[in-house]
């Protein structure tokens, strides 16, 4: 059953440099890593884990038992977060002709058009536009990150994006460009690759974008 809580406040994204009162903080809203990104990887999961680690505590997981997870984010500060019981359903492009009920192997796969997840009662889960997303995925001894603070900053417009297109395309053995940066006034101090939430001021600053992940997909 998917777990759901309440955060203090509306996360932002991934700290990726330290700041003193009224000075500009590099926070990442939205990216792509994979394991093979080595530390990058590590530092960046560790710290969107960070989010959740509080309300997933009574199930006594450790992150070493997390083979796939999604939390999907509300503008009211409401996560629900599914751990371990996702069910993968792929929409792929088949090499040569295919006939129902015919066994498929992963050479007779061209592509994965599309992914998009099921509950554990098997009903599919609804990401809306303007949610945020935690995205953890395996394969064998690999995995991926994929999360997106973006659409809960203020003044953002919903995401346009085809998420089950983007999600057939982001294997977890892949290694991505994959950061978008925000500027964003910081009220403390805060560590070099942490958590950040919404008790920023409303200033936007200046966005460098490098991300794979623009509206034309």
């Amino acid at each position: 059953m998917p777990t759901q809580f309440t955060f203090e406040d509306i996360p932002a994204g991934v700290t990726l440099t330290g700041a003193l009162p009224d000075e500009n903080l590099l926070v990442s809203t939205k990216a792509y890593l994979s394991s093979e990104d080595g530390n990058d990887f590590i530092s960046h999961v560790e710290a969107v884990w960070g989010y959740f680690a509080p309300a997933l505590r009574p199930l006594k997981l450790h992150p070493s038992q997390i083979d796939h997870f999604l939390a999907v984010i509300d503008r009211n500060k409401t996560a629900t977060v599914y751990c371990n019981e996702l069910q993968q359903r792929a929409l792929v492009r088949a090499k040569r002709p295919v006939e129902a009920g015919q066994n498929v192997f992963r050479d007779d796969i061209a592509n994965i058009e599309e992914l998009v997840f099921h509950n554990s009662s098997g009903t599919q889960i609804d990401i809306p536009p303007d949610s945020g997303l935690v995205l953890i995925l395996s394969a064998g001894w690999r995995k991926c990150l994929y999360y997106d603070f973006e659409a809960l900053l203020p003044e953002t417009p919903p995401r346009s994006l085809n998420m089950p297109r983007l999600f057939g395309g982001i294997p977890p053995t892949a290694s991505l460009p994959r950061y978008v940066f925000h500027y964003r006034r910081a009220m403390g101090w805060y560590a070099r690759m942490g958590m950040v939430s919404f008790h920023l001021d409303d200033a936007r600053g200046s966005q460098q974008d490098h991300s794979v992940f623009s509206e034309g997909r």
